[in-house]
């Protein structure tokens, strides 16, 4: 009775756990202790926006960015934050299709780069609109390597940083920012952020309508579904 009893379905996913190394008094004694560590309350602390992140006394909101999780006034101001930035990408997606830019490259590190580098490169299809590149490695070579094989009359740069502080998507972004300037007189509109730290990426040379929000509620890991989703939508679609 494995298979019956050590499975569960949620919405269209059937999961079934019964070739793990666990019997039925196991999962017993787990569940009791998830009851004793009141593993409900600390859910409804994490999805209402309590400051479930002790050591920087913060929210940790991401699951705001996928829909309104409980109904509370810290959670209902973030989930309207985030759509309300995910409108303003989809304008962004369509701006940039109007244009004649062919490539995007994405600046960014660790959670600003690899989650969406994994989409791109698990769902983009031959043949789309845009093609993304991701730039990285704090090894100039690296990135001048890349720009090499583009065209800056056709390329726009993403720089995604929380903080606009991250010295290796700086030091990248400079370089991509002066690559576009240096060949086309300026850059032309056509360097995008995604920062919670709108005035630092202003000070960077950023133009204001060209910068999206995130949140200090946003961990990088986790945020696919806010604005770091950019490289994303004009991969694959807005939809």
């Amino acid at each position: 009775g494995r298979v019956q009893a050590l499975a569960l379905e949620a919405g269209p996913l059937h999961g079934n756990f019964a070739r793990q190394r666990y019997d039925q008094p196991a999962l017993e004694a787990l569940l009791a202790r998830a009851g004793q560590a009141d593993l409900p309350g600390a859910m409804r602390a994490l999805f209402g926006g309590e400051p479930v992140n002790f050591t920087e006394q913060r929210a940790a909101l991401h699951v705001a960015l996928r829909g309104l999780p409980i109904d509370t006034p810290v959670a209902r101001q973030a989930h309207a934050d985030a759509t309300a930035a995910r409108a303003r990408m989809a304008e962004l997606v369509q701006r940039l299709a109007a244009t004649d830019v062919t490539d995007v490259i994405s600046v960014g590190i660790g959670g600003s780069d690899l989650g969406p580098r994994l989409v791109v490169d698990a769902l983009a299809q031959p043949g789309a609109r845009f093609r993304l590149h991701f730039a990285s490695n704090a090894d100039g070579a690296a990135v001048q390597q890349l720009l090499a094989t583009l065209d800056p009359g056709r390329t726009a740069a993403i720089l995604v940083s929380k903080s606009f502080g991250t010295q290796e998507t700086l030091l990248n972004g400079g370089i991509v920012r002066g690559w576009l300037g240096e060949h086309a007189g300026r850059d032309g509109g056509r360097v995008f952020a995604v920062s919670a730290n709108v005035e630092r990426a202003v000070e960077f040379g950023v133009e204001q309508d060209n910068i999206l929000p995130m949140w200090d509620w946003v961990g990088g890991r986790y945020s696919l579904w806010s604005a770091v989703g950019f490289p994303i939508a004009l991969a694959i679609g807005m939809d």
